[in-house]
């Protein structure tokens, strides 16, 4: 007698890149990663399909026609069943990924997408329990950077794979560097400070120009900042 075997339902992904040959290729990878996959060709399109189905995570491209990714993030900032938005794009300019960390996505992907980097991550994505309270920018300056992070590790790697890829007229060895020296001192604060509570927040700040690092402290959310 054969025995049956009971599998989860796959998550759901939906891509939304204007590029054709991207978008198919974007496709296929994660189908055969054994994901179901919906794609949209731009920000209206992607709205169109959240209206009809819901999905567990959502690979977003920023420079699209009609609607970008910036702007569909925005509509999306208050829906009740958004998904987790992983931002693509290969515009490391301040702006624009600070904008998609403000409109709360969750994750950055750099173009050209790497096809086991971006396997490993959606699966690392989705694996994930959804961050609470979300990572806010309180402000950002040509060379001054400050968020509230949740105290939690997984904020620590989010925040990491932004900010060691903005554009800081710094070499990508000092970039990557940063980055990583961020991250470590952030999981510090959150491990010691923040007691891996993710009720509290901490607040960081991370000069963009420069190769320094301000050393962050875990303080409640209404905290004086150090």
């Amino acid at each position: 007698m054969k025995t049956k075997v009971l599998t989860s339902a796959r998550s759901r992904i939906l891509i939304v890149e204007d590029d054709r040959a991207t978008r198919h290729l974007l496709s296929s990878l994660l189908k055969a990663a054994d994901f179901a996959v919906v794609t949209a060709c731009d920000g209206i399109n992607a709205l169109q399909r959240l209206k009809k189905a819901s999905f567990d995570l959502m690979l977003l491209d920023i420079w699209m026609p009609r609607m970008n990714g910036l702007e569909l993030l925005a509509r999306l900032r208050n829906a009740p069943k958004r998904p987790k938005v992983v931002v693509m794009t290969s515009d490391d300019a301040p702006e624009t990924l600070l904008q998609a960390v403000r409109e709360q996505a969750y994750q950055y992907l750099p173009k050209p997408v790497e096809p086991k980097v971006l396997v490993d991550l959606v699966r690392r994505v989705l694996a994930a329990a959804p961050a609470t309270p979300p990572i806010e920018v309180v402000s950002a300056r040509p060379a001054w950077v400050e968020l509230l992070v949740p105290c939690d590790r997984e904020a620590a790697g989010r925040i990491q794979s932004f900010m060691e890829h903005l554009d800081a007229d710094l070499a990508p060895e000092v970039r990557e560097a940063v980055g990583f020296a961020f991250r470590e001192l952030l999981l510090n604060a959150i491990e010691w400070g923040g007691q891996l509570d993710p009720n509290r927040i901490s607040t960081h700040r991370l000069p963009s120009g420069t190769p320094h690092v301000a050393i962050p402290h875990c303080r409640p959310r209404a905290g004086v900042q150090l």
